[in-house]
């Protein structure tokens, strides 16, 4: 299930000296034994200094683009013309972007894929991330190895990275394939979300009983399809050319708009689908008191509005993709209900906000890919889809 698996992966936390360019320029850093497990010995000599091209990410609030630029880096041995003195290996980067958004406290992050392909992350400290990654690693300000044990979640940890923040680019021969598949589909032109998120299930590549893995794989594969139907429907306009900055800052709106309103619906089509699949009751975005909304009422509204019909076999789920202060918007959607499920895709929510929502009655559910951006204690509190899914079947069983 994970698209980007690595086969080594140290991390420290950046010093001073290396991410101030008003305390250093010096674009280097000291070749620890664990950084030797990513390039192996410099030979000494310089004519064997080995260069790599890697890809420099800079990753810091979710709701901002991260940085991804290619940069050429040089691992070698800065004694190699001296013979009589023990090697001294360093790792030399060109100055690029990344490195440029970097502070000290923030988190370096090298990782090695089965590819060969090199990765350096650098996390933002206030980023939510950060806080998980350094309980994988335990960061100090030298390298330090994930452990064997660990890997697998190290694994899962950057599958994230790379594939729900965007990281993973779109393959020549995916965007080949799809472009035409797209094409035949839907012309040159938005179809309704409800139509898109049909063709992405029908579309994906991994198919598993996993609902938790098969809704981020939906989610996935939908987000590669859409970049690459918004670049079909946007070469033309930027070959036309616009009349003025106006008529641009209009087109970009629509395009952002666009991204904003249709990642939530997909995300509420999704989980409707997955839970046709496994014969679960429920009634979608029902009427309840006050000409409230909820996302999913089970086993139905007409159960719901039924003051017969026992409240403690309702359930109410809300779907939001990113949650943030939201969640105390479902607070008044189905008063029968008194703990209400939510569902996220939102990574690395805070302590206290999970504990506002526990104090709220709100159970959180969130896929358990994502289950690594949260605190261990975070963890033992969280519900994952599958767990959601076996406990409203288990009531829909009860109360028949």
């Amino acid at each position: 299930m994970l698209h980007s698996l690595f086969e080594v992966v140290v991390a420290k936390r950046l010093s001073v000296v290396e991410a101030s360019r008003a305390a250093s320029n010096q674009h280097e850093f000291n070749g620890t034994n664990a950084v030797k497990r990513i390039f192996g010995e410099a030979v000494k000599g310089t004519s064997e200094h080995q260069k790599h091209i890697a890809h420099f990410v800079y990753l810091a609030d979710e709701d901002l683009e991260p940085i991804d630029e290619l940069v050429e880096v040089t691992w070698y041995d800065a004694r190699a013309k001296n013979h009589k003195r023990a090697a001294e290996l360093r790792l030399y980067f060109k100055d690029n972007t990344v490195m440029q958004q970097a502070e000290p406290n923030d988190i370096l992050i090298i990782a090695k894929r089965q590819t060969g392909e090199f990765f350096f992350f650098v996390v933002a400290a206030e980023a939510p991330v950060a806080a998980i990654i350094e309980a994988f690693f335990g960061i100090t300000d030298s390298f330090s190895l994930a452990a064997p044990e660990a890997l697998p979640s190290i694994q899962q940890l950057f599958s994230l990275l790379t594939n729900l923040m965007g990281l993973e680019a779109v393959r020549p021969e995916f965007q080949k394939t799809y472009t035409t598949l797209l094409t035949k589909r839907f012309g040159h032109a938005f179809p309704s979300t409800k139509d898109f998120t049909q063709f992405t299930r029908e579309t994906c590549p991994i198919k598993t009983d996993n609902v938790d893995d098969q809704l981020v794989a939906y989610l996935s594969h939908e987000e590669r399809l859409f970049r690459i139907l918004e670049g079909q429907i946007f070469e033309p306009l930027k070959t036309r050319g616009f009349a003025d900055v106006d008529e641009f800052i209009n087109q970009a709106l629509s395009f952002i708009n666009r991204r904003k309103s249709r990642v939530g619906m997909s995300l509420e089509l999704h989980i409707a689908a997955i839970l046709e699949q496994n014969f679960v009751q429920f009634s979608p975005q029902p009427r309840t008191e006050a000409k409230e909304k909820p996302d999913f009422i089970f086993p139905s509204i007409a159960q719901y509005k039924n003051p017969t019909f026992p409240a403690k076999n309702l359930t109410m789920l809300a779907a939001k993709y990113s949650c943030k202060e939201r969640w105390r918007q479902i607070l008044g959607e189905a008063n029968r209900i008194v703990v209400k499920h939510l569902i996220t895709f939102e990574r690395g929510i805070s302590t206290a906000q999970t504990q506002g929502m526990q104090a709220a009655s709100i159970q959180l559910v969130v896929p358990q890919p994502l289950f690594l951006t949260y605190t261990e204690y975070q963890q033992s509190q969280l519900m994952n889809f599958s767990e959601f899914i076996q406990m409203v079947k288990q009531i829909q069983v009860d109360s028949s």
